[in-house]
């Protein structure tokens, strides 16, 4: 887990949950060409639920709590959901690519989901197998607003237009913008490229690359192998780390819990963090910020202008009694 020196101590891991999300195509991501211009924010009807961040939707005017998940492409329902609703005669399928190869996967239509005031017609949903929860909000809805994620306050507004170019959000508190650019242009992976994932700058004992944020990842931020190789954290000086198994959807694998040189982010140094680090050779992302992140700092995401701030937080207050 991150920890910094001015953040208090790390707290332990949580099991990750891989996301079926992640392994989606890109046919049908938003367009993102928004407009830019003064919008107040419109608050989503946010919760934290232990690590993750829910939002109470309906889907064809029937209750449901999804996940809010920067690190999915594409949104998700539950089967169980989908079957409770009578969904299934909708049922069609999509191949997509994910750690575990080349695959087909189950595809229901809604003909409408409702987040809030916001109300988004014949959505086409991937369906999930085992989630703990109804299912999971991507960036195909996600990615047409810019988000504001407050997790360390339980709080998160959606804007229509996004930031003008050369403005800064305005929260009452300089924020800090991070160098970012849209996915990772991979001729063997058109995926990472096409889709809407926002990489930040991440340097890593010393050694540069690329940090994609995941609400998502519950369990923590996770480093690639290669990236831990390029760090000077080889295999050899894992052996002696704690392992975590990772829960939920996609292959089951165990993750080391190593302790680190230092970590700089967007230019915020964290000084001998815990992170994961994954033994997937065929990892997409570098590196993924998750849950420890997320949970001490308030992030801006700006997709159409390819811009991420942030700020950190005071740690969330539990509540008394």
């Amino acid at each position: 887990m991150i920890s910094h020196s001015t953040l208090g101590a790390p707290r332990r891991s949580l099991a990750l949950i891989i996301c079926l999300a992640l392994a989606a195509c890109a046919d049908g991501l938003p367009n993102l060409g928004l407009s830019c211009g003064a919008d107040p924010g419109t608050p989503l009807p946010v919760a934290m639920s232990g690590p993750a961040m829910v939002v109470k939707v309906r889907i064809n005017d029937v209750p449901q709590t999804f996940m809010i998940d920067t690190g999915g492409a594409r949104s998700v329902i539950e089967r169980r959901s989908a079957l409770a609703m009578g969904l299934m005669h909708k049922i069609s399928s999509v191949v997509v690519q994910d750690v575990a190869g080349q695959r087909s996967v189950d595809v229901v239509g809604v003909d409408r989901l409702r987040i809030g005031e916001f109300t988004f017609d014949d959505q086409q949903l991937l369906i999930g197998d085992g989630l703990p929860i109804d299912g999971i909000i991507g960036l195909d809805i996600l990615a047409r607003f810019d988000l504001d994620i407050d997790e360390p306050h339980g709080r998160m507004s959606v804007y229509r237009h996004g930031l003008c170019k050369g403005v800064s959000p305005n929260i009452g508190a300089p924020m800090l913008e991070m160098e970012a650019i849209r996915g990772i242009r991979d001729a063997k992976d058109p995926f990472t490229g096409t889709a809407p994932f926002l990489m930040v700058a991440a340097k890593l004992n010393g050694v540069y690359s690329l940090a994609m944020l995941d609400t998502g990842a519950l369990g923590g931020s996770i480093v690639s192998q290669r990236f831990a190789d390029a760090a000077g954290v080889t295999n050899d000086k894992l052996g002696g780390d704690t392992q975590i198994p990772t829960k939920g959807l996609g292959p089951r694998i165990n993750l080391a819990r190593h302790r680190f040189e230092a970590l700089d982010i967007g230019g915020e140094l964290f000084e001998r963090p815990y992170l994961l680090v994954s033994p997937d050779p065929d990892a997409r992302f570098p590196m993924v910020l998750g849950h420890d992140y997320f949970l001490t700092h308030r992030v801006w995401f700006n997709f159409a202008s390819d811009r991420v701030f942030s700020v950190p937080a005071q740690p969330r207050i539990a509540p008394k009694g």
